[in-house]
């Protein structure tokens, strides 16, 4: 085992979704949820070199819409940066009234917690629903309060398996007393100062996967390169 820096996680991260052709932008955001995983206790790392990273997939969410239900479909796509739609479609959608919308065969549904957090840190809350293996799980999210019920180690943290998901969002946080175990602010901040100091542990073989896997974005250290663009002061330098 080794231990690497926050930074190094997302790093790593944003290299290797840049490396599976993700829509721009959405590199630094599975980076950012990566790194928010880690941070509060969660394998993020692990989770990203599981995750199918396969280069020419089509990294998008089909949208259907009906006059009582909107559909995202993942197509089995992990959700490690395509998460971020899902929740941003809820917010957008959402005037006063509370939205529900269902992201459709999708892997890695954890890694919607990250952007439903970021979206609440002022107002609202988020409910997020999903099976894996029979095991129901449901988190609630408002800022940096979050809540886990149901769900275990393997299945939390599965990145593999399809399942649907339901995001539910309540712009005026008044969905009801959440239930399952409270991440209170403390935790989360004593998480975070741990990681901070001493970074978080990752095998080192998957280090080196994600680490070879980073390469393919980069290019020789040449005139020729230089004159296309490279060097330009970018996140991989």
């Amino acid at each position: 085992m080794m231990h690497v820096s926050l930074f190094e996680v997302w790093k790593i991260t944003q290299r290797c979704l840049e490396a599976a052709g993700v829509p721009a932008g959405h590199d630094r955001e599975g980076a950012f949820a990566t790194m928010w995983l880690a941070e509060h206790g969660f394998p993020g790392i692990v989770m990203v070199s599981t995750v199918d990273l396969s280069t020419g997939a089509d990294w998008s969410l089909s949208l259907s819409r009906t006059e009582s239900a909107t559909q995202l479909d993942a197509a089995g796509l992990p959700l490690v940066s395509l998460g971020v739609d899902a929740i941003d479609l809820a917010v957008a959608d959402a005037v006063s009234n509370v939205v529900e919308l269902t992201v459709v065969n999708a892997c890695a549904p954890l890694y919607l917690i990250p952007f439903a957090a970021r979206r609440t840190h002022q107002s609202g809350t988020f409910t997020l629903r999903w099976e894996i293996a029979g095991d129901a799980i449901c988190a609630t999210v408002s800022g940096e309060q979050v809540w886990i019920d149901g769900g275990n180690l393997d299945t939390l943290n599965d990145v593999t398996t399809r399942c649907d998901a339901k995001v539910i969002y309540d712009p005026q946080g008044n969905s009801g007393a959440p239930v399952g175990q409270l991440l209170t602010a403390q935790q989360i901040d004593t998480r975070r100062q741990d990681c901070l100091a001493h970074g978080t542990e990752v095998d080192k073989a998957q280090w080196a996967e994600l680490v070879q896997m980073s390469r393919a974005v980069l290019v020789p250290d040449s005139a020729e390169s230089r004159e296309h663009g490279a060097g330009g002061g970018d996140a991989n330098d």
